[in-house]
């Protein structure tokens, strides 16, 4: 990690050393395996952590990972992709939970009237919400 300080200095630490890192009373704080350092936040341009993401395309699998159709849907919903621990959560214009359960490839929507929902997908490593269609 490497922390830049707007007057133009930078501090680096192994990821690997560093036990904890803080914000309280207006300063950054981080703890390493040797020393604690102490930052004013207003003094402070940015944190930069390297090698977190690897590869955009594990960004985009995990993105595209759910996905709902038809929409418009009649009875039954379809669910594309890996559902394999996935819960759905079907919400009404208001915010109110409408139906809910495990997420499997054919999902059963005949109880909800015409209307416009909000079906949230939630996955091993990514939620999705997308407005959902009742005809």
């Amino acid at each position: 990690m490497t922390l830049n300080e707007n007057s133009g200095s930078s501090s680096s630490y192994p990821i690997s050393y560093i036990n904890k890192i803080t914000f309280q009373s207006g300063d950054l704080v981080v703890e390493t395996q040797s020393s604690t350092d102490n930052f004013s936040i207003g003094g402070v341009r940015n944190l930069v952590f390297g090698q977190i993401i690897t590869e955009t395309e594990d960004i985009e699998q995990a993105v595209q990972e759910l996905s709902a159709y038809p929409n418009p849907c009649g009875d039954v919903l379809n669910i594309s992709q890996n559902t394999t621990g996935a819960r759905y959560f079907i919400y009404d214009l208001n915010g109110s939970l409408i139906q809910s359960d495990k997420a499997f490839s054919r999902i059963n929507v005949s109880n909800l009237t015409t209307g416009v929902y909000f079906l949230q997908l939630v996955g091993q490593t990514n939620t999705q919400t997308l407005k959902l269609i009742k005809k």
